[in-house]
């Protein structure tokens, strides 16, 4: 019920920044060292206060754990298919694994048909869509209410318009098929059309493509370092 009562605190929200870089850019670090100047400076959404603050800012995390956690089948409900492969799986897993077995006859052979990811990226794309939805509304859900003059600001670790344009490259690419878009397209626009009001604003952060996979290898997250 948390989630439901956040939608309508995202009306009192002015700016929403979003925290945007390539896999092992550093987001996660600069979202914290952010959110340790906005703690000791008294400048954190979640406290409560009966002054009026110029600014506050709510930090959200990005909610990971929601397609990392190993606990998908490939299998359908009676045990069937995947070849016998009964082992469970995160739907990062799954997704670079299709990823890697699809994209080098992309890569290879230029004049025949391209395989499209058209088993995993849509439940992938899904479940990013409403665990960050969710972890969004949650987050909202626990602040206080402020006296008016107060502005209030999200900074997020990507966003939700983060997932469409991820999904949106993968459509213009013609890795997916064009029912998996226009499915994720209608239901996007349906809930974030009412929900993204605010005004959007993007915190990039440059990495090389060196640097972000030294990262990668340094902070092992399974799907990536398998699937590299």
């Amino acid at each position: 019920m948390e989630a439901v009562f956040g939608i309508d605190r995202l009306k009192e929200i002015t700016y929403f920044f979003s925290i945007e870089g390539n896999i092992g850019s550093g987001k996660t670090t600069f979202k914290r060292a952010i959110e340790t100047f906005v703690n000791e400076n008294g400048l954190s959404a979640l406290e409560e206060s009966k002054q009026v603050r110029e600014h506050v800012y709510l930090l959200v995390d990005e909610p990971v754990a929601g397609w990392t956690q190993q606990v998908y089948s490939r299998q359908n409900v009676k045990g069937k298919g995947a070849n016998g492969d009964s082992n469970l799986y995160s739907l990062l897993d799954l997704f670079y694994k299709e990823m890697k077995e699809k994209m080098p006859q992309l890569c290879d052979d230029k004049e025949s048909e391209p395989k499209m990811l058209d088993q995993v990226a849509l439940a992938f794309q899904a479940t990013t869509f409403t665990s960050r939805l969710s972890n969004l509304l949650n987050t909202l859900s626990r602040m206080p209410h402020h006296p008016s003059g107060t502005k209030v600001h999200i900074i997020s670790e990507r966003s939700l318009l983060t997932d469409r344009l991820f999904f949106s490259n993968l459509n213009d690419s013609g890795l997916i098929p064009g029912y998996q878009w226009k499915s994720y397209d209608d239901f996007f626009n349906i809930i974030c059309g009412h929900l993204l009001k605010s005004h959007n604003r993007i915190i990039y952060l440059p990495t090389s493509a060196e640097k972000s996979h030294e990262r990668i290898i340094r902070r092992h997250r399974d799907a990536e370092v398998n699937n590299d």
